[in-house]
């Protein structure tokens, strides 16, 4: 029961990824900064403590179990809070992170071993305990504590990775910072294509301090509606999302402005609130037909699209998703167009037009897209066996 209860205890410690940017710095800087990481961590050590718990549990009595299971637990907690002052600086101490979740995650598992075998009074009487055995069992923990957490974190990295770069290049500068300051926890050598990620860490400072002090001057009661309208893109920016959106949902202006609308639909897509998102782009998309002149081709017409067509996919609406990724063929057919029109119709199935779009963004960009539309048109080959006929260099040619 009371390593149940130190698991999890630890457990509900652990940060899970929501946080929002403004949440205090150190509710986020325990080792694993993750659950799904803290869990692996531990089962990883399972085995381990199992097999050191049998060897100690003979030689001792159930108090001694219990109270060194105390003590196993104290120094872990030790450990998580001493984390809380160093893990800003992790950069220059690359192997503390890793040594620290293994050592808090071992010790909170053979606590809990102890006492747990201590309680059913666990013994080796009945198991093999021949050499080559206990070699075998040891190899396997060895195994077990080396790769299992090393390959999670390696993907956990790849995925937080991406996410951090499609934050940067939506300008949302403020979660990208706080992603990239708990990928450094997991793992302060994390690369991407070679690049160090650590030494994005200042340059996102710089930009983050800029921005900051863009925002702490105090806007004047008669503020224009543009300056209210780089304030809240300002704020949007550092994900301050909701004083983003008080500040253009407080003017009537807001709902006669193309940018507002489209800033306030972006802002719900962020917060995966994909209905109140549509409802802004919508009045956008209606603000941007009624323009006069030639608006078809402006940014601002491309970015509400691609909005509303995402969050309609994301609601199951796929008809009007379809309309809107087709728009956004109108506005600007290029590669990058092509290629994500691919990926709606691989997504929803329609092999044929998938494929279409996939050779015509490797016929548009070979250099981005050729390999990139092989792996999708195999990838449909294998999915749809039969429902695709491709010849081999269908892209080649390109």
């Amino acid at each position: 029961m009371l390593g149940t209860i130190g698991v999890l205890a630890a457990l509900i410690g652990i940060h899970d990824g929501s946080l929002l940017v403004d949440q205090p710095v150190g509710a986020i800087l325990l080792p694993f900064v993750y659950r799904d990481v803290a869990v692996v961590c531990l089962l990883s050590t399972a085995p381990a403590a199992w097999v050191l718990g049998h060897l100690l549990q003979k030689r001792l009595t159930k108090l001694s179990c219990c109270l060194l299971a105390g003590l196993l637990w104290t120094i872990a907690w030790i450990l998580c809070f001493s984390f809380q002052e160093t893990a800003g600086r992790v950069d220059e101490l690359p192997a503390f992170a890793g040594l620290s979740r293994f050592v808090t995650s071992f010790f909170i598992t053979f606590g809990a071993t102890l006492v747990t075998q201590s309680v059913i009074n666990a013994s080796d009487e009945h198991r093999r305990n021949d050499l080559p055995t206990n070699i075998l069992r040891v190899a396997c923990c060895l195994i077990v504590l080396a790769l299992v957490p090393r390959m999670y974190l390696d993907a956990r990295g790849r995925h937080d990775a991406e996410q951090y770069f499609s934050l940067r290049q939506q300008s949302r500068i403020g979660e990208a910072s706080l992603l990239l300051r708990r990928m450094l926890i997991l793992d302060p050598t994390i690369r991407k294509d070679g690049h160090f990620l650590r030494r994005e860490q200042a340059e996102l400072d710089r930009e983050i301090a800029s921005l900051n002090r863009q925002a702490s001057a105090e806007l004047p009661a008669t503020a224009s509606f543009n300056q209210r309208l780089q304030r809240a893109r300002v704020l949007a920016m550092l994900g301050h999302t909701n004083d983003a959106m008080n500040i253009l949902l407080e003017k009537a202006e807001t709902t006669n402005s193309v940018e507002a609308c489209s800033l306030l639909g972006t802002m719900h897509e962020n917060q995966h609130d994909w209905s109140s998102a549509i409802r802004f782009y919508g009045t956008a998309e209606t603000l941007l037909k009624s323009t006069p002149g030639d608006t078809s081709a402006s940014a601002e017409a491309y970015q509400v699209a691609m909005g509303s067509a995402y969050c309609y996919r994301r609601l199951g609406r796929l008809s009007e998703a379809r309309a809107c990724y087709l728009r956004l063929l109108e506005i600007n057919p290029n590669a990058d167009t092509h290629f994500l029109l691919a990926q709606f119709f691989e997504d929803i199935q329609e092999t044929s037009s998938a494929q279409h779009h996939a050779l015509e963004a490797a016929r548009l960009d070979p250099n981005r897209y050729r390999e990139r539309g092989h792996q999708l048109i195999r990838k449909m080959r294998a999915l749809h066996f039969r429902c695709l006929s491709v010849s081999g260099d269908s892209t080649g040619t390109h």
